[in-house]
């Protein structure tokens, strides 16, 4: 145990998972996973009214096992990450759930949603400013921080190369819902 010197709080340290590391090439399959598998259901989604936001799970092997995205216009709830577990969850047996949970990677192609709205209850209620980033539930790694981490050399350079083209197709995605969100029938979440 310990405890945060800035906010009192204990931490279980001797529990909590290890910090997410990847390497080159898992990083790589993370990449090629949103472009191939998340991606296109992503622009078939926007095209419905939905987010931009999806999700992916992937299994030890960093290869994808299952990937969706957004569809809010469904269910008010189905935000990316949630309908990725939920939908994944329809289509594994129950009894095989946990082990395969407990030896995934959950890849979201941004922070999930609920995560800056339950910064500010937690602010609100314990003066907390982020989650932590590694409990004995999980541990979180951002995919550009580790690619930026990486040493200068051609590798950096080919996941560099990917990840921008990745953030310009989610930009475009962006913007054409955001262009299109009032005008789109099936969108029965605009406000205002």
């Amino acid at each position: 145990m310990s405890t945060d010197q800035t906010t009192g709080v204990v931490i279980d340290t001797a529990n909590q998972r290890a910090p997410l590391t990847a390497t080159p090439d898992q990083l790589m399959q993370m990449l090629k996973t949103i472009e191939k598998d998340i991606l296109p259901k992503t622009e078939i989604e926007v095209a419905n009214g939905n987010k931009v936001f999806g999700a992916g799970i992937l299994d030890k092997d960093f290869q994808c096992i299952f990937a969706d995205t957004n569809t809010e216009t469904t269910c008010p709830i189905f935000h990316g990450e949630v309908k990725t577990i939920f939908a994944w969850s329809q289509q594994t047996p129950a009894k095989d759930r946990g082990p395969i949970a407990q030896s995934s990677i959950f890849l979201s192609t941004h922070e999930p949603c609920c995560i800056p709205h339950d910064i500010a209850t937690m602010h609100e209620l314990w003066g907390v400013n982020s989650y932590r980033k590694q409990t004995k539930y999980m541990s979180t790694g951002c995919i550009m921080d580790m690619i930026a981490a990486l040493p200068e050399g051609d590798t950096k350079k080919e996941l560099l190369d990917l990840q921008n083209k990745l953030l310009e197709d989610y930009d475009k995605l962006a913007n054409k819902y955001h262009s299109e969100k009032a005008a789109n029938e099936n969108n029965s979440l605009v406000l205002g």
